[in-house]
């Protein structure tokens, strides 16, 4: 097999065993990123010496991702690295990291190889594959539309074959959406877990870690890797299945066709009294989502708002700003929907093992396509899943077109994602 074919988790282990031409590789193919996308996808990369001895150095472990190599949202702390979050910060701002965070560091003791960090939505505010400072990530075969985000970067490094995995985070949808959009496997975790709770934060009771893989059973391996083992399960897990005309959303047709399609092979289609619910709780979810989130954002960046306003782009810097404006029975009201949305999964996985939600309602947007009504489209199907703060497994759904939509499983807990049967 000729290195440009180097696809898979055992590809690269593969590769590994010979350290220089591994390598080379890798840099071969981030150098022949075209000039605007190598800029748009990449924070920071490894050199050529410090990749080999990398690949040496994972030849002894026998992890499923040793010698593997991965990218990095620029949210991770990495040793020797600064962590910009996407934005334009002064050195100060963002100093050297003198030691691996607990991704990168799990990541390390498994022999994976980082490869180097990868841009994001101005500071992981955003679900499309835009960054006012470094570029817009893009599709390699439609370049014409984004890669969705705030984990573009890191999408855009499994999308353009650079590597088999890399690592993002998901708010409100910044693993999903890009998975979705790039045609990509992709899982989210919980919040607060030991992956995320030294990553840069955008609102720490939603943000979650997670991983990109260009296949399921690279996902499940990286999983393996990270999470243990598979539990063993004593009778095939079953799960509940709805659809766009069930959750009362709009969709592309083509979109809502293939999802309601691919989402039946998993899961047998919801009952009336099941679709009534998911109705139900939807309605308000974005706002209460919204109202949540925003206030975690704004304490996050209230001193720096106030004392460097110029790191922020105007954008950015509105949507912060409106944490600050909800009045007590906003918050009150957006609390108590949030246990609405909990209750309706607990009545799920009473007796379904997994919960099947379409993904976005249309497929990867162009670049005049990313505006606020898109944007609330987006949070209308990825909100509720924050809102309850449960794992998600997204799975890719072809077109007709050639693009790709997607599929959101959620689960009860972490552990549940090794379990799926699919």
């Amino acid at each position: 097999m000729l290195p440009s074919d180097w696809r898979t988790l055992e590809d690269w282990r593969r590769a590994a065993r010979d350290p220089r031409a591994a390598a080379a590789e890798l840099r071969r193919r981030i150098n022949a990123l075209p000039d605007v996308q190598r800029r748009a996808q990449w924070a920071w990369v490894k050199g050529s010496k410090a990749l080999e001895h990398s690949f040496e150095a994972a030849a002894a472990n026998k992890s499923p991702v040793s010698g593997a190599p991965f990218a990095l949202k620029d949210l991770f702390t990495l040793a020797g690295t600064r962590t910009s979050a996407g934005a334009n910060l002064p050195t100060r701002r963002a100093p050297l990291a003198r030691h691996d965070g607990n991704m990168a560091e799990a990541l390390a003791r498994a022999g994976a190889i980082c490869v180097g960090k990868t841009h994001l939505y101005e500071f992981a505010y955003g679900l499309t594959g835009e960054n006012a400072t470094y570029g817009d990530c893009v599709l390699p075969h439609h370049r014409s539309r984004t890669t969705g985000g705030s984990s573009s970067g890191s999408a855009a490094a499994v999308a353009w074959g650079i590597v088999p995995f890399s690592i993002g985070t998901d708010t409100g949808g910044s693993m999903r959406i890009p998975a979705s959009f790039c045609g990509l496997h992709a899982v989210r975790l919980s919040p607060g877990d030991s992956l995320i709770r030294d990553a840069f934060p955008l609102a720490p009771s939603f943000d979650t870690a997670g991983w990109f893989a260009t296949s399921a059973e690279d996902l499940h391996q990286v999983c393996v890797a990270l999470l243990g083992p598979s539990p063993r399960l004593k009778r095939r897990a079953t799960g509940v299945s709805f659809t766009f005309a069930d959750w009362g959303l709009r969709a592309r047709a083509e979109v809502a066709y293939a999802t309601r399609r691919a989402g039946r092979t998993l899961a047998p289609a919801a009952n009336r009294e099941q679709a009534a619910a998911l109705r139900e709780v939807s309605a308000g979810s974005r706002d209460a989502y919204a109202i949540l989130q925003s206030r975690e954002a704004y304490a996050i960046h209230k001193a720096w708002l106030r004392l460097k306003p110029d790191c922020y782009t105007p954008e950015v810097r509105s949507r912060l700003e409106r944490g600050q404006s909800h009045t007590p029975d906003q918050v009150e009201w957006a609390l108590s929907h949030q246990k609405r949305v909990r209750a309706f999964f607990a009545e799920c996985f009473k007796v379904s093992a997994f919960v099947v939600l379409p993904g976005a309602p249309f497929p990867a947007l162009k670049k005049q396509e990313c505006n606020l009504a898109n944007r609330l489209r987006i949070l209308d199907v990825t909100a509720l899943a924050s809102l309850a703060g449960l794992p998600v497994r997204t799975l890719p759904v072809p077109l007709p077109s050639g693009l790709h939509a997607g599929l959101q499983v959620v689960v009860p807990d972490t552990r549940s994602l090794l379990a799926l049967p699919f």
